[in-house]
């Protein structure tokens, strides 16, 4: 009887959409990245981009925002550059 007879169950918290979000509040923080044109695919502590940006120097600010949030290990660049 007491404690000692007690269960505890702990749930882990889902990475996955942690990790979603902070980056996509990273990358509305980036005056330049229009966030809504940007896919965050979450696997683990793998995360892979998807969609567009306007130039290889928002890429690189959209990768290493990515790159920079805790929990991540890998980041997959799909993002395709569109110059206007």
């Amino acid at each position: 009887m007491g404690l000692r007879d007690a269960e505890i169950h702990v749930k882990p918290p889902d990475l996955r959409k942690d990790i979603s979000s902070k980056i996509e509040r990273a990358l509305v923080r980036l005056a330049r990245s229009d966030a809504k044109r940007i896919h965050v695919e979450v696997e683990g502590s793998k995360v892979t981009l998807n969609g567009t940006v306007s130039s290889f120097a928002e890429e690189r600010e959209v990768v290493k925002a990515a790159r920079s949030t805790p929990g991540v290990a890998v980041v997959e660049d799909r993002l395709a550059v569109t110059i206007a």
